[in-house]
């Protein structure tokens, strides 16, 4: 049988930055990550970044054993000369994330819980930037970023400043933003030389042109994509062995219902028969209704309505 999971196979070519694979490809190296880093963070906050030490596809455990751990495909931390002063995460997506506010906030309880000792003031926690970059509209109000902050609900205009910012960038959003952060999207979505239209994009296409012509790049891509099509198969297969189980026990639930059906056919067939033969005897009614309790259990109104063909 044909293995239909190869049906939905795409090139390293055709990969675009939102896919973990090339994402995570491009900001292996060190520098080619801060520069990406730093591209995003201006355009997106209008922040220009100095001293930066950027980490791709960090990994945090849980707090306990047992507990969920998280992947961050790109952690920055800026620092002003030794004080760590600001955290961003950058995470594009190429999937739709069903509980996105949840998971945001899972994983900046984790962040926080890895810069605050046990004995340090809560004021050294870091200012916190998350940035997602979706490939939909996250709150289906056609916006190409969407700005979340927490506030007092009773006054908006209070400040309640906690230090956390949380962007969601749509690649597809036509309202808001500027023309940098439209630029960048389109390029996120559609990498290719022909989207790379200013000097920060291209400086991003050229490292992606090395990647996709990295023969060792191909290969890892090829061996992961032949793992994931085995996964896929895997699981293809223990789903149909799921469906297998269940139509056999729907077949036998249906035998065992035409069964009871059949029993209960024969048993009015033979009810019917029976009042039949005991009225043509000139048996008295009452003692027909007797008759049909003791012989098929029927309770007395059961038993007078076969007698009356109700």
């Amino acid at each position: 049988m044909q293995n239909e999971t190869n049906l939905s196979k795409v090139s390293l070519q055709e990969l675009n930055l939102l896919d973990s694979f090339l994402f995570s490809a491009a900001t292996e190296n060190p520098e080619n990550a801060k520069l990406i880093a730093k591209i995003i963070i201006r355009r997106v906050l209008g922040i220009n970044t100095e001293n930066i030490q950027v980490d791709a596809e960090k990994q945090y455990k849980g707090t306990d054993i047992g507990k969920k751990g998280i992947r961050l495909d790109i952690h920055v931390r800026e620092y002003n000369k030794e004080q760590l002063i600001r955290i961003y995460d950058i995470e594009p997506n190429s999937y739709k994330e069903p509980h996105l506010a949840k998971r945001n906030r899972y994983y900046l309880s984790l962040t926080d819980t890895k810069y605050l000792g046990t004995s340090s003031d809560y004021d050294k926690l870091p200012e916190y930037f998350s940035i997602w970059i979706l490939p939909y509209d996250p709150f289906g109000d056609n916006r190409m970023i969407y700005t979340v902050k927490n506030m007092v609900v009773e006054n908006p205009d209070l400040v309640y400043n906690e230090g956390v910012t949380r962007i969601f960038l749509y690649t597809d959003g036509e309202l808001g933003g500027t023309d940098e952060v439209r630029t960048l999207l389109r390029y996120f979505s559609s990498t290719s030389d022909a989207n790379a239209i200013d000097s920060e994009l291209r400086s991003i296409q050229s490292i992606i042109n090395d990647v996709k012509n990295n023969r060792e790049v191909g290969e890892k891509y090829m061996t992961m994509d032949e793992y994931l099509d085995h996964r896929l198969e895997e699981m293809y297969n223990a789903r149909m062995k799921i469906f297998e189980k269940d139509y056999e026990k729907r077949i036998e639930q249906a035998v065992e219902e035409r069964i009871e059906q059949a029993v209960e056919e024969a048993r009015d067939e033979n009810i019917i028969k029976l009042v039949q033969t005991l009225k043509s005897a000139n048996m008295p009614e009452e003692q027909i209704i007797s008759t049909l309790i003791q012989v098929h259990s029927l309770t007395k109104e059961e038993a007078i309505k076969r007698v009356h063909n109700k």
